[in-house]
């Protein structure tokens, strides 16, 4: 049975519950993007899957990847607190009138929906999930990242287009942004070692992987976790 309901967003002066803990969240990511609509799909697994898809008044789509740990601990507890026995959750959300829809789905009723035409969009969104692993790389990683961008650059180097890559600058920034010719213009600068580590710690591979981007740049040339090891050895 697929528990379905309507909450209406309002922002009180009494401590905030988790709900709408997640609907503030949810609600100002949409709005900062401009999106009118938007549907997150969360997934408990060995690792949580969850993914934040926004659609603009043309009907454009915006993928959101970099998802804040506090919002991933507010669904946590809701699902351990309100939804015990559920085993995915799905929120639909309208930005213009400030309203969540959600539906809590059992392992049970994730096997019949596979069989639902109009429900067939839920796996298969699940599914591309799986396809780009969505773990942080967390400190240890970013840590020894850091510290080996003191020796050497992590970029391909060839003609035209070399995917993203990280470097740390002559006056100590540390760097990330897209390489071409071998030489990286940063699309990102980070003034310490402390702030780098922090922002690649919840990076992962879904995050870092220009889903949002045109076709060529998508998935083309990324950092992922198998190169930032590679890096590291």
């Amino acid at each position: 049975m697929v528990d379905c309901f309507i909450f209406q967003y309002r922002q009180e002066s009494a401590p905030m519950m988790y709900k709408d803990q997640i609907n503030y969240f949810l609600l100002n990511k949409l709005q900062a993007a401009h999106c009118v609509k938007g549907i997150l799909d969360y997934q408990l697994t060995a690792g949580a899957i969850m993914a934040l898809r926004g659609e603009k008044e043309d009907g454009g789509s915006v993928y959101f990847w970099e998802l804040e740990l506090e919002l991933r601990r507010h669904l946590a507890n809701y699902m351990e607190q309100e939804a015990p026995q559920a085993k995915a959750l799905e929120i639909e959300i309208d930005v213009k009138a400030e309203t969540f829809k959600y539906r809590d789905f059992s392992a049970m009723a994730l096997k019949l929906l596979a069989k639902e035409d109009g429900r067939a969009d839920l796996l298969a969104r699940q599914q591309q999930l799986r396809q780009v692993d969505n773990a942080a790389y967390g400190y240890s990683l970013a840590t020894r990242v850091a510290d080996a961008l003191d020796h050497g650059s992590l970029m391909h180097s060839h003609r035209d287009y070399c995917g993203m890559g990280l470097e740390k600058s002559k006056d100590g920034d540390y760097l990330y942004g897209e390489v071409w010719d071998g030489y990286l213009t940063p699309s990102q600068i980070f003034s310490d070692k402390i702030t780098f580590i922090r922002w690649l710690a919840e990076q992962s591979d879904a995050s870092m992987a220009n889903l949002n981007s045109e076709d060529f740049y998508s998935n083309n040339q990324v950092i992922n976790r198998l190169r930032l090891e590679a890096f590291v050895i």
